[in-house]
């Protein structure tokens, strides 16, 4: 995990933006996106993530 953070701080001054998402552990287990939004926590973190990207 320490390695993450350390690559996401390296590389957000050389990117356009970050977005952090959530761990969701059901994205391993889904074949696509249509099976994916069928769970509430995907759906709400997708939506958070739309809203972050369209600067809202």
């Amino acid at each position: 995990m320490a390695e993450a953070r350390y690559l996401v701080r390296a590389l957000e001054g050389r990117l356009a933006g970050v977005a952090r998402v959530p761990y969701l552990p059901v994205l391993r287990a889904v074949k696509g996106p249509d099976e994916a939004l069928e769970y509430k926590d995907v759906r709400a973190a997708a939506q958070k993530l739309r809203r972050t990207m369209e600067g809202k």
